[in-house]
């Protein structure tokens, strides 16, 4: 009898183990597999490409849109992110964004700035690291 109730308490403690592990398996391998990606974008003075990168370096998306005449960079990255955003919605259960680049004429990657970029209509220096910052959220 003592060995029957032994038997019986140890597969009982390996079944709450086993669904233990199912459950904690269930809720955090479809987040496991999510493929991490980089948004990327480049402002030019006509255009401005913008995209998904993966680890890689393999390019998952890529599109682009006019830069524009206005002298409010808010303008253009307003336009940039319905876009990013409505581009992002379309796969966005697969992946997770783990960062961003930006590329711009005259940029200061210390400052996180666009100097005086000589074919934007922006003008002086422009805090676009913090303009993104605060205005494109990253999934």
């Amino acid at each position: 009898y003592f060995v029957l109730c032994t038997l019986y308490f140890v597969l009982c403690t390996l079944y709450f183990v086993l669904c233990t592990l199912y459950f904690v398996l269930l809720f955090t391998l479809p987040q496991l597999m999510l493929k991490p990606l980089s948004r990327a974008i480049d402002i030019g003075g006509t255009k401005t490409a913008f995209g998904f990168i993966s680890e890689e370096g393999e390019i998952i998306y890529r599109n682009e849109i006019l830069t524009g005449n206005s002298s409010d960079p808010l303008e253009l990255i307003g336009r940039l992110t319905k876009i990013i955003s409505e581009n992002f919605d379309a796969f966005k259960e697969n992946i997770f964004i783990m960062g961003a680049g930006i590329g711009a004429p005259n940029a200061n990657y210390f400052k996180g700035t666009i100097e005086h970029a000589p074919n934007l209509k922006w003008k002086g220096i422009i805090p676009l690291a913090r303009i993104f910052k605060e205005n494109v959220y990253v999934h």
